[in-house]
């Protein structure tokens, strides 16, 4: 499968944020699988335009989080499935709700405003 990437350099957002979003939404929706390898960081880099190191650092990122693999030589992988993504996706969405319920609520919003 050819996956393909957009930008859109008006949108306020950084590029490598648009990329790494894409990648992500493309894992969760099954268009990318476990397994399959994602274009060359190169090849990217000239299809949208950008600087190859946008793509490298949109890569390592992933890596990070632990939704790809690079092998050097090699190339780039997806490492999880679409359900592995899917939890990992709800832990965050938790943690970053109960963070930010704490704050409201340090600053005087109350429950109700909350909810």
């Amino acid at each position: 499968m050819s996956i393909k990437f957009h930008i859109n350099n008006a949108s306020g957002f950084p590029l490598y944020l648009q990329l790494e979003e894409q990648i992500r939404l493309y894992i969760r929706n099954g268009d990318l699988k476990k397994g399959d390898p994602l274009p060359t960081t190169r090849e990217v880099a000239v299809e949208l335009g950008v600087n190859m190191n946008t793509i490298v650092r949109v890569y390592r990122d992933l890596q990070a989080e632990g939704l790809l693999i690079i092998e050097r030589g090699r190339g780039t992988f997806v490492k999880v499935s679409a359900n592995e993504i899917g939890g990992q996706v709800s832990e965050e969405l938790d943690e970053a709700a109960e963070i930010l319920s704490h704050q409201a609520i340090k600053d005087g919003v109350s429950y109700h405003e909350i909810c």
